[in-house]
């Protein structure tokens, strides 16, 4: 089988995005139908308070259809912290990022969420403080992640399922060098402090691959 290639980008976090979201059911192409109106941007990173509470906003602030099948929005709705059953309202934030070269003529200010994540992207995500990681003690909170060519994301700093040394917590599963912060190419691989899970390769559903000098193959 032929070698496949995809070259990676780094995405660098920017701000966040704020919409009022009605979403309910489980029938719109296997999913919730989901209406959702633009509120606004902040460049905050992270600002998960942006665009206020439910209740700040009258009835005709929210959006009435479904974004995707365009079916009305069900006339009982509630808020998540309500017990009934009906349309749920909410604030709703996904983080901004920097599109890159060649994608942000089809995005609002050429930006993107991660929504708009293609194969080959990375980015960071600071899922903790420093020293408070669930897998290591040596991690500062910030972990990369790649969108594979199947969609799936690999998180290069979690553990591998494999890990033959899940009681050690200074160790990586997946090395990697190159800081994508500085336009260095990322490259993974065992070569340091690790376990003898794999080769450095990521199994993710049906894709087998590698990330080696900015480029993720097979």
């Amino acid at each position: 089988m032929s070698r496949k290639e995809w070259p990676t980008r780094f995405l660098f976090e920017v701000g966040t995005r704020a919409w009022l979201r009605v979403y309910w059911g489980d029938d719109c192409a296997g999913s919730y139908h989901n209406a959702m109106h633009h509120l606004l941007d902040s460049e905050k990173l992270a600002d998960f308070k942006l665009g206020g509470e439910v209740g700040d906003y009258n009835e005709d602030s929210w959006p009435m259809f479904c974004d995707r099948c365009g079916q009305p929005v069900p006339l009982n709705v509630r808020t998540d912290d309500d017990s009934d059953r009906g349309a749920i309202r909410q604030v709703f934030h996904r983080r901004l990022y920097r599109a890159p070269d060649g994608r942000s003529a089809v995005t609002r200010s050429g930006l993107i969420t991660d929504e708009d994540f293609q194969t080959g992207d990375l980015w960071l995500l600071h899922w903790h403080e420093p020293g408070e990681c669930w897998y290591w003690d040596n991690c500062d909170g910030r972990h990369l992640h790649v969108k594979l060519p199947n969609g799936r994301e690999w998180d290069v700093d979690s553990r591998a399922s494999n890990c033959t040394l899940k009681d050690e917590k200074t160790h990586r599963c997946w090395v990697r060098r190159g800081d994508p912060e500085r336009g260095e190419p990322v490259d993974v691989g065992k070569a340091g402090h690790t376990c003898k899970a794999g080769a450095g390769s990521i199994q993710a559903g049906d894709f087998h691959g590698f990330l080696h000098n900015g480029v993720i193959h097979t």
